[in-house]
């Protein structure tokens, strides 16, 4: 009975398998594999040309301006108020130090100082001045590096208040405000290639002061502007001032003051 049991489960297995495979829809077909062009032409675009030297619009030429005058930074400068020759003490007030000198001769005004830093100078005792343009000759025989000389503009008051227009030996210029014996800067130091480096060191200083302005001249080249009200007026003057290494001499002449004329009140 056993042996039986063995031989049916052997034929049930067999035709279940037989079934399976005599069912060819649910027999699955394997994949047909890609085929590949045995070799790949591989097609390159042309290389554009290079156009090295490409046509350009010929431009149009516009006519050549003549130059332009620079702009008149003096303007309306009149009448000469008074020329000095430095012959007259009297016309003077003069401030020195020790070791230091400020002389009157030989139609100069010549400042000496023969130690290391110090000031001197010496101002007009009159006429007072509100609006006005003024040129001195300045000429150094000893002076070095930092060492400065140049302008006083409305000296005015017990304290001599006065802005100051100074020229290093080095070659630069620049503006102070002195006011109750305190020095301020209100035009940084810049050079100019008029402004002497070496000797000789004669140079024409200017200024032309009107209100609350105030332009600067070397050699009849302009330099700067400043706008400053609080010293209204006063008169002129000249200073040197030694540096802390040097001494120096510097002699003024040509003082000439003219009025302005023509200025919108």
């Amino acid at each position: 009975m056993r042996v039986v049991l063995i031989v049916l489960c052997a034929l049930g297995i067999s035709l279940a398998g037989c079934r399976q495979s005599a069912n060819p829809a649910e027999t699955p077909i394997p994949a047909e594999p890609t085929s590949l062009p045995s070799t790949a032409t591989l097609t390159v675009p042309p290389t554009p040309t290079i156009d090295w030297f490409p046509a350009t619009n010929t431009p149009t030429l516009l006519p050549t301006l003549p130059p332009q005058p620079a702009q008149d930074q003096r303007p309306d400068i009149g009448d000469l108020l008074y020329q000095d020759d430095f012959s007259d003490p009297d016309n003077w007030v003069e401030f020195q130090i020790v070791n230091s000198s400020v002389s009157l001769l030989n139609q100069d005004l010549t400042m000496v100082i023969d130690q290391t830093a110090g000031t001197v100078y010496a101002f007009r005792a009159a006429p007072l001045l509100d609006d006005f343009y003024v040129e001195v000759t300045a000429s150094p025989s000893y002076c070095q590096g930092e060492d400065e000389y140049g302008l006083m503009l409305r000296v005015t008051g017990t304290r001599r208040d006065h802005y100051r227009f100074a020229i290093t030996c080095d070659g630069r210029a620049g503006v102070f405000r002195v006011v109750n014996d305190g020095r301020i800067q209100i035009v940084d130091w810049t050079r100019h290639p008029l402004i002497p480096t070496s000797f000789p060191l004669n140079s024409r200083l200017g200024v032309w002061v009107q209100g609350r302005e105030m332009r600067f001249f070397i050699n009849d080249a302009y330099l700067f502007s400043v706008v400053d009200s609080v010293i209204a007026r006063g008169t002129v003057g000249m200073f040197a001032q030694a540096s802390a290494r040097d001494s120096i001499s510097v002699s003024f002449s040509e003082l000439e003051v003219y009025s302005l004329e023509g200025l919108e009140e």
